[in-house]
């Protein structure tokens, strides 16, 4: 038992946490979250605040650890020490769970277990980054620094200097050699894109030499992380879908393309994202929300004439939609109005931001 008599006594001092949305709030928890998202900073947070003895945690990202270490003394140990709660960080699920009051675990893989609540965090949304910035700035400037730097916890404060080598680094989390570097290198660059995976593959495979296996593979690997997201047109599941990715930054870290409509596109659909929102596009608009009979369009520059213009021609897909309410997030329009019973509003990414 000597490995869990070494983690035993490890003690968690109070870090710098800024305080998320999200918070643990049942026995049994399964913590999902793409890496980076900030669960282990989370937990840290959480074990400082209790009492020496009373947890056991366990990395297993470690590589001090292995599981065979672990599983077999696991049950024994948590009895002799009368351990309540039991944390298991990266945990792969390889093994079955001993018999504990309290149990934490941590993973990116969509992961169910029976007595157990699934709790997901994600990168930041625009809220938690304003608490995140302490600076005395309007929206306005917070929303700038946002649109920079993106969503990862790790990545903040890297907005200058060095924050695309920063950033690159970061990344290797997510690629682990080359090959998958450029497979999401390929996937950013169609941000906000309608694509198909195959054809992805082909335009790929023409560069550079690689399986469809693996492209395949990694590409299911990255939507089971919650890094890749790929949004089915309504009513078409077996249409192309819409391409997505948790941080609206890698594109400007893996290309010097420029994009900022793509980029804002994929900016309100995060936002969308972790309010738990179930979208879906259309040949007409970017984000169609069925439950609420909602559409919502990313156009941030356009003037409000020009906006109503283009609202005006798609009068015949709301109708076809039955849609109830149309929200156009924009840089600064603000402006609401009704027509036939449909309430159309402008308004600016903070306030929508802010107002979900």
């Amino acid at each position: 038992m000597d490995i869990l008599e070494i983690l035993y006594t490890r003690e968690f001092k109070k870090v710098t946490y800024h305080v998320r949305k999200l918070s643990l709030e049942a026995k049994k928890v399964v913590l999902l979250g793409p890496r980076g998202a900030g669960k282990s900073t989370m937990i840290y947070d959480y074990l400082s605040s209790l009492s020496k003895g009373s947890f056991l945690y366990i990395d297993f990202n470690d590589f001090r650890i292995r599981d065979k270490d672990i599983h077999k003394d696991l049950s024994v140990f948590l009895k002799k020490y009368h351990i309540r709660l039991l944390v298991l960080e990266h945990f792969d699920f390889s093994f079955e769970l001993p018999e504990c009051e309290e149990i934490i675990i941590t993973t990116c893989q969509k992961q169910s277990l029976d007595g157990f609540t699934i709790q997901t965090l994600y990168p930041l949304d625009f809220e938690e980054f304003i608490s995140f910035d302490k600076r005395d700035l309007n929206l306005e400037a917070i929303f700038s620094s946002y649109a920079i730097s993106g969503t990862f916890p790790a990545i903040f404060g890297h907005q200058k200097g060095d924050f695309v080598k920063v950033y690159q680094n970061f990344l290797h989390i997510f690629a682990k050699d080359q090959l998958q570097m450029s497979i999401l290198q390929l996937l950013s660059s169609n941000q906000g894109g309608i694509v198909s995976i195959h054809t992805l593959f082909v335009a790929l495979k023409s560069r550079m030499k690689i399986s469809k296996d693996t492209f395949y593979a990694y590409t299911k690997k990255l939507q089971d992380e919650n890094v890749l997201f790929l949004i089915e047109k309504f009513g078409h599941k077996r249409s192309p879908k819409k391409l997505y990715l948790i941080d609206f930054a890698l594109r400007s870290v893996l290309s010097f393309e420029k994009d900022f409509i793509k980029r804002f596109e994929n900016i309100v659909f995060l936002e969308l994202l972790k309010r738990g929102k179930m979208l879906y596009y259309t040949d007409a608009f970017d984000f169609y929300l069925p439950a609420e009979q909602k559409v919502i369009l990313s156009i941030p520059f356009l003037p409000s004439n020009l906006i109503e213009s283009k609202l005006e021609r798609l009068n015949k897909h709301l109708t076809v939609l039955k849609v109830q309410s149309v929200q156009v997030v924009t840089m600064e329009v603000e402006k609401v109005y009704e027509i036939d019973g449909i309430t159309f509003e402008m308004i600016p990414f903070w306030s929508f931001a802010t107002s979900l």
